[in-house]
């Protein structure tokens, strides 16, 4: 049996927190979510540093889902940070930003994002989204297992 999926958001927006947490929960449970206010943040998550070094609670993840705007370390510096580590190759990064232009989608998928994706307006949508973060790793994880 595979692990539980792990899903890092980074997010500085109280309120779109909140909603992400409420569309992931609805999405379904096969999933760990964890949440993080910033890139500075983030990168200590990722790197195992304290407060997040105990990793039967704080795993590492298998997603990461990106803001774009954020305080201290933006979300373009924490791509191209991941970029430069050597297990980098097993999080599947997902920018999910507020804006998100072509030259934004750009200059993320060149530093190794997977996806660009808008902020929807809907819950639904909200809700749509994670359900697709939750079934596009879980088929990755399945087949990975069945070969």
């Amino acid at each position: 049996m595979p692990e539980p999926l792990t899903i890092l958001v980074v997010e500085d927006n109280a309120d779109d927190t909140l909603l992400l947490k409420l569309a992931f929960a609805e999405a379904g449970p096969n999933a760990q979510v964890r949440f993080v206010r910033d890139g500075s943040q983030a990168m200590e998550y990722l790197r195992g540093a304290p407060p997040f070094n105990q990793r039967a609670e704080h795993p590492v993840p298998n997603v990461l889902v990106l803001d774009l705007n954020m305080p201290l370390m933006d979300g373009f510096e924490v791509l191209r940070w991941l970029q430069q580590q050597p297990a980098s190759d097993r999080i599947t990064a997902v920018v999910f930003s507020g804006t998100c232009c072509q030259a934004d989608t750009d200059r993320a998928l060149a530093l190794g994002a997977k996806l660009c994706l808008e902020k929807p307006l809907d819950f639904r949508q909200l809700v749509e989204f994670a359900k697709g973060i939750l079934e596009q790793d879980l088929a990755r994880t399945d087949s990975a297992a069945a070969a």
